[in-house]
């Protein structure tokens, strides 16, 4: 599923921008550097934590984390209120995890949906 624009560019703005990425894929890739809230749907983890953002495209999302994540699995990225707009939450699809370096996950997610109820998770996500 691709991401509306308008949550797209918030996603965007939200998160500090790095250096642009290409690579083959069907929606170009925009890296990024900023801190992640996740909220795991599927794993044994029933708290929201922070991961690393790696990477960003119209339909999807890279994070770097210190634990793997389960492919096919399923997780609620968080994004904070942004001025007057209330914060929003983005179901996403794991498609893959990776053990990129001694301790640092890669986590390839899908945006599957943007969910109509309010972040519920603003404070308190464990740092990557």
């Amino acid at each position: 599923m691709q991401l509306p624009a308008p949550v797209f560019d918030r996603l965007i703005r939200t998160l500090s921008p790095a250096q642009p990425a290409s690579d083959q894929r069907r929606y170009e890739r925009i890296a990024l550097a900023g801190p992640a809230t996740i909220l795991p749907l599927s794993d044994d983890v029933t708290e929201a934590f922070r991961a690393r953002v790696a990477d960003v495209s119209a339909d999807g999302i890279a994070l770097l984390h210190d634990r793997p994540m389960t492919v096919g699995g399923e997780f609620l990225l968080q994004l904070p209120p942004d001025g007057p707009t209330p914060g929003i939450q983005i179901r996403c699809l794991i498609r893959s995890s990776t053990l990129v370096a001694d301790g640092c996950h890669r986590i390839g997610a899908a945006f599957d949906g943007v969910t109509d109820r309010p972040c519920l998770l603003e404070l308190g996500a464990r740092e990557f």
